[in-house]
């Protein structure tokens, strides 16, 4: 696939900001940490690297497992803004964080606006049936990244001394399937929009997939 300069150029423009988003991310965690006294709990990313690894491997063409990865980063890109915005305004969370992801979704504003462009060049080019190899996975592309992370809430409440038969009840009734549903669809309306534009929910496997995930626009 064929990329102006300009297009690579914005890209590698990206690729630094995330490193740097990284970086004082990171480093926002171990000053918080040190002045806490409270041991950070790493974050484990590794599920979501099989999560693509497994979506690549779902698709038999393998000259498309590429195009599997760059769907899956348009997606993210396309929802974090959504997730960043959620979080200065709750003045529960200590200023500093605030202003520190006031600062990154700001940045991640800019490129949503790359990547929705990026995911019209990249669907424009597919044909029928790749699109209908494709289109059925985005849902899970979706609900990867936003669905509570279960088994790292497990943990977090045995941590604090929740009885181990008493967890399960905790989170039933904290995320109800269907309100984490209308949840997710909300924080994902922008991606969801994008994908209108473009017709995917034109093809029925693709519009069944996103259905049964709760994520398909009421006007699609």
């Amino acid at each position: 696939t064929y990329y102006s300069a300009s297009v690579r150029l914005d890209a590698y423009k990206i690729y630094v900001g995330e490193g740097y988003h990284a970086l004082y991310s990171r480093d926002l965690i171990f000053r918080d940490a040190r002045a806490a006294g409270i041991d950070h709990i790493p974050s484990d990313f590794e599920k979501y690297m099989s999560f693509m690894r497994r979506a690549q491997e779902e698709v038999a063409p393998h000259n498309l497992r590429d195009m599997v990865m760059l769907l899956v980063v348009v997606v993210f890109e396309t929802l974090v803004t959504a997730t960043l915005t959620q979080i200065p305004k709750q003045r529960t969370v200590i200023s500093t964080v605030r202003e520190l992801v006031t600062d990154h979704a700001e940045d991640e504003a800019r490129h949503s606006v790359f990547f929705s462009e990026l995911f019209g060049y990249l669907w424009g080019q597919l044909d029928e049936r790749r699109r209908r190899l494709l289109g059925p996975l985005i849902p899970d592309f979706i609900v990867g990244p936003l669905a509570p992370p279960m088994e790292a809430m497990r943990g977090w409440l045995a941590q604090i001394g929740i009885d181990p038969g008493d967890i399960e009840d905790v989170i039933a009734e904290s995320y109800p399937r269907e309100e984490v549903q209308v949840g997710m669809a909300r924080t994902a309306r922008a991606t969801l929009r994008l994908f209108g534009r473009h017709g995917l929910y034109d093809d029925p496997a693709t519009r069944e997939a996103f259905a049964t995930h709760g994520l398909l626009p009421a006007d699609a």
